[in-house]
């Protein structure tokens, strides 16, 4: 995966963005999510040592999030092609 710039979305793009977000992966997990700080790239997924006629390009969100339980953390969701997946990964708070 390669980064290969950064996506400036207008606004109504952005909000098509954030429905997306909020509808698949927000309300499934009950999280509270920081959308103004949506982090959006264009990313290269196609393996390097492979030789692809069509390049595998995608889009990547970035957007911080809160658990109901204190931890802080992110969600990637991508876009490629007419799929999408989401990764929620949250620190984790050391007890001391």
């Amino acid at each position: 995966m390669t980064i290969m710039s950064a996506l400036s979305l207008n606004t109504q793009e952005q909000q098509i963005v954030v429905d997306k977000i909020k509808d698949r992966v927000i309300s499934k997990f009950n999280l509270a999510a920081d959308f103004s700080k949506l982090n959006a790239s264009k990313v290269d997924f196609t393996p390097e040592e492979v030789q692809a006629k069509e390049k595998l390009i995608g889009s990547q969100f970035i957007v911080p999030i809160m658990t109901f339980e204190g931890l802080d953390g992110d969600v990637h969701y991508v876009e490629l092609k007419n799929s999408y997946f989401y990764n929620v990964a949250t620190k984790q708070r050391m007890l001391v």
